[in-house]
């Protein structure tokens, strides 16, 4: 058994995200798998499934530790950096006026995007140096490239 809702339920900020199919797909089998051992009645010491869970744990945390820009592109489009529904898309479309991002340090575009965060978005700033503000800085930068086409 899966609890109810895993995967379509929109996290608070500061909640881990399931990140990945892979990821998801692990923690769907592990859900399963204990359920059905619970149902069943047999103790929860199978090698099977601390195996199941060791590798989702694991497969778990490396989702979140690695700055993308598929995830970037993630959190650009979604809303869960706000609290009021709207996403970085919203005002940006197609990276519309964010093609002159190349130009900016890292460290630049982390207060800007921070600062978007707050105001438009209504939302929790993003910890400088976390995986999730260097995937949005990497996707960002992707919208130069396009101008130059």
């Amino acid at each position: 058994m899966i609890p109810a809702g895993r995967g379509s339920v929109k996290p608070h900020m500061g909640q881990r995200l399931e990140s990945s199919f892979l990821t998801n797909g692990i923690f769907r089998v592990a859900w399963s798998v204990m359920a059905f051992k619970f149902i069943g009645g047999r103790e929860m010491r199978t090698p099977a499934l601390i195996g199941i869970l060791v590798i989702a744990t694991a497969a778990w945390g490396a989702a979140d530790s690695h700055p993308s820009a598929g995830r970037g592109k993630e959190l650009f489009s979604g809303t869960l950096l706000g609290t009021n529904g709207r996403s970085c898309s919203d005002c940006h479309p197609d990276g519309k006026r964010l093609e002159r991002a190349a130009a900016y340090s890292s460290d630049e575009l982390a207060d800007i995007i921070n600062q978007c965060i707050r105001g438009p978005l209504k939302g929790k700033p993003l910890a400088v140096g976390s995986a999730d503000l260097d995937s949005l800085i990497l996707y960002i930068r992707t919208f130069a490239s396009r101008s130059n086409r």
